[in-house]
């Protein structure tokens, strides 16, 4: 058995030789996009920010629901803490009724229209969110929807 092994320049070498080189081009330009997706991928989060449109939306709303005409939070009161995602604000039942006669003076309400309100806030009453807090209204729902009581 005899194995002859191709010289330089016979056409055998020829073509191995281009079999390596296809082979490492392919190699080379696989690492090359390898490393362009990697770099894209672990770009750092804040190089572009995108708003939460519902949080600018609340925070929007929130803001134009200011004053004594409007629900607040009060200050100092245990809220639950917001479930993940969630960019609303609550207060609690006790919270609303303890504001709600300051709003039906300001807003000049008839007893009708005070009515109304008691049983908006008892529509838009919540279960807690867990067995550690009371029962809880949004805020800015229980603002919108007081706007639209005529």
């Amino acid at each position: 058995m005899n194995i002859t092994h191709p010289q330089p320049g016979s056409v055998g070498f020829v073509s191995l030789t281009r079999a390596h080189f296809r082979g490492m081009a392919v190699v080379v330009f696989s690492l090359l996009a390898l490393a362009a997706y990697l770099m894209i991928a672990n770009r750092r989060s804040d190089d572009l920010v995108i708003p939460n449109e519902k949080a600018v939306a609340m925070a929007m709303l929130s803001h134009k629901f200011s004053g004594p005409r409007y629900f607040q939070l009060p200050p100092g009161e245990l809220h639950p803490p917001p479930e993940i995602g969630e960019v609303d604000t609550f207060i609690t039942v006790a919270s609303a009724s303890a504001q709600e006669q300051r709003i039906v003076e300001e807003r000049h309400l008839s007893p009708e229209s005070a009515a109304k309100l008691h049983r908006l806030i008892d529509k838009l009453t919540e279960p807690p969110p867990s067995r550690l807090f009371s029962e809880r209204i949004n805020l800015v729902r229980l603002n919108l929807a007081m706007d639209e009581l005529k």
